[in-house]
């Protein structure tokens, strides 16, 4: 069902501010929360491809190498 609402959560690692992350990817959730090294979200199953696109859109820009920008 792509109405239904999947939850997820995730560390981060030193230099990735997770929810910063999730702020950039507010449009597709239906809601998130935490801090630089963890968080907590929500988003509807039929989002989670554009979710996932602009999350590693987001990562690539902030993040590439594996070095903070």
């Amino acid at each position: 069902d792509p109405d239904a609402v999947a939850t997820g959560s995730g560390r981060s690692i030193p230099g990735f501010e997770l929810h910063k992350a999730l702020q950039a990817c507010d449009e597709f959730l239906e809601g998130h929360g935490g801090h630089g090294m963890a968080a907590g979200f929500k988003v509807r199953v039929g989002r989670v491809p554009a979710f996932r696109d602009r999350f590693n859109a987001y990562v690539s820009a902030h993040f590439p190498g594996g070095t903070p920008a």
